[in-house]
């Protein structure tokens, strides 16, 4: 590409291999929310991301960001471009265009810094790599819900929303212990995958999967000593109040 362009996404045979992993993350990522909500699938679903944009440049690596904050906000709402416009009348190309204007303030741009993290700190390959990558992935999710109005949809530990083993942590943490989780374990996933041709390396799974065992005992434990779990428990529903339109 010509300087100060944006890289080209299918230039090289190499590069288009980065963006099959993206459309691939993106897919699996989408299918652990609802309607499908194969909730297991976000464990893995990040993975193909971060191998994607290891050792890209830096350039690269926030193209891919933002395509991926796209395309994952799209697998969680291709409902949005026709709904907004319905809602306020308009065409469907202009719904495409505050959608994408939308996703990417809300989501595109705070992926797009991940990436750029990622590429620091996937490089020091160490055992404690997905604990720092996990961190910067839940800055990003913070990031979602605070800057430019708050747009924390579809976060990656809402996926496990029906999983309460997992997601007892959040009366500690917030929906973002339970990212964390998520995070560092598919942040393992790459190490390995990266690492495979230097022999593989086994102790980012094991810090990983540290993690995931102190989120489930937790989650174990508390269910035992919280009341109101039972077969009589009360049910609670949650209802979205009537916006107007101006």
């Amino acid at each position: 590409s010509k300087p100060g362009m944006l890289p080209s996404l299918v230039g090289s045979p190499h590069r288009s291999m980065r963006v099959v992993a993206i459309l691939l993350s993106v897919v699996t990522y989408g299918a652990a929310f609802p309607p499908l909500g194969w909730w297991w699938l976000a464990w893995v679903g990040i993975a193909p991301f971060l191998v994607a944009i290891d050792g890209t440049s830096a350039r690269w690596a926030l193209a891919l960001g933002w395509l991926w904050g796209i395309g994952a906000s799209y697998a969680v709402g291709s409902w949005f471009p026709t709904a907004v416009a319905h809602y306020w009348q308009q065409s469907l190309g202009l719904g495409l265009v505050l959608f994408v204007l939308v996703s990417t303030a809300t989501g595109a741009l705070q992926y797009a810094l991940f990436a750029l993290a990622y590429r620091t700190l996937a490089a020091r390959r160490r055992a404690t790599t997905p604990l720092m990558i996990a961190a910067a992935w839940v800055t990003a999710e913070l990031m979602r819900g605070r800057l430019f109005g708050g747009n924390p949809w579809a976060l990656a530990g809402v996926s496990q929303a029906g999983v309460l083993p997992l997601v007892q942590i959040a009366d500690v943490t917030g929906v973002y212990g339970v990212s964390f989780a998520i995070a560092a374990t598919n942040a393992a996933f790459a190490q390995m995958w990266s690492a495979r041709r230097f022999g593989g390396q086994r102790a980012p799974a094991v810090v990983a999967l540290g993690v995931v065992g102190v989120v489930l005992l937790y989650g174990l434990l508390r269910l035992q000593t919280v009341a109101g779990t039972g077969p009589g428990a009360t049910k609670v529903a949650v209802i979205q109040g009537t916006l107007p339109v101006s």
